[in-house]
């Protein structure tokens, strides 16, 4: 593995030198294949002649960021890489890291960049680490139904008892058994995301993939919507 870090807040050991100067002396490239690089991360004419030290946060972000892609790196390592970033600097970075189709680790807050990029999420809250394998987007609607689940568990341990229970008790324990079978489908669902990341390669398996995981997801929204007809 050939890992590779982009901190927040990026320095340069010498940032008296020129960007080209610097590329030349941290990636033992040609002067030509230097500007090259340079030149796709938008470090075009006299820009490559600015020292370092001069440049703004961004741009020293994009600098680094150009160095570190410019190698054989395979595990790529952000630290909150879009903090402030203006604008055009965030443009760049987005577009450099969608050409990028090794593994990238990172840490945000920036919930765009998040919805771009990840593919599968690791949400620290309260000290406890969820481990979802799917993007942000479903991972927002899983949350928000764990919420529900929640809400509506506290509610039924909080009603006291009925004279007459049969029928309530018969919804708790079909909306019991409605949770257990969409958990299962869940579980299938994250199972068939990670045999696509399997078989990334495999465009005929994928495409079966895709067709499973269209008939477990309808299956899955029809309990939902039986799951909410019975909570209400």
């Amino acid at each position: 593995m050939r890992t590779a870090y982009l901190p927040q807040i990026v320095h340069f050991e010498n940032e008296q030198r020129s960007a080209l100067d610097s590329m030349l002396y941290e990636c033992r490239c040609t002067p030509q294949q230097a500007r090259d690089r340079l030149a796709a991360f938008g470090f075009r004419g006299e820009d490559v002649f600015t020292p370092v030290g001069a440049l703004s946060g961004g741009e020293k972000s994009r600098l680094r960021l150009c160095m570190l892609m410019g190698g054989d790196v395979n595990f790529l390592i952000l630290d909150e890489p879009t903090n402030h970033l203006d604008i055009a600097s965030r443009e760049w970075m987005e577009d450099a890291l969608s050409d990028y189709e090794q593994t990238l680790l990172f840490v945000s807050h920036d919930r765009y960049f998040i919805a771009k990029f990840a593919t599968r999420i690791w949400a620290l809250h309260d000290g406890t680490i969820t481990d979802f394998r799917g993007g942000y987007a479903e991972y927002l609607a899983w949350r928000e139904r764990q919420a529900v689940f929640a809400q509506n568990e506290k509610q039924r341990e909080k009603k006291e008892p009925k004279p007459k229970p049969q029928r309530p008790k018969n919804n708790d324990k079909a909306l019991q058994k409605l949770e257990r079978e969409i958990q299962r489908l869940e579980e299938k669902i994250a199972e068939l995301d990670r045999e696509s990341e399997a078989n990334a390669t495999d465009y005929q398996k994928l495409m079966e993939l895709a067709a499973e995981k269209e008939e477990q997801e309808a299956a899955l929204l029809e309990k939902y919507e039986q799951w909410e007809e019975l909570s209400e």
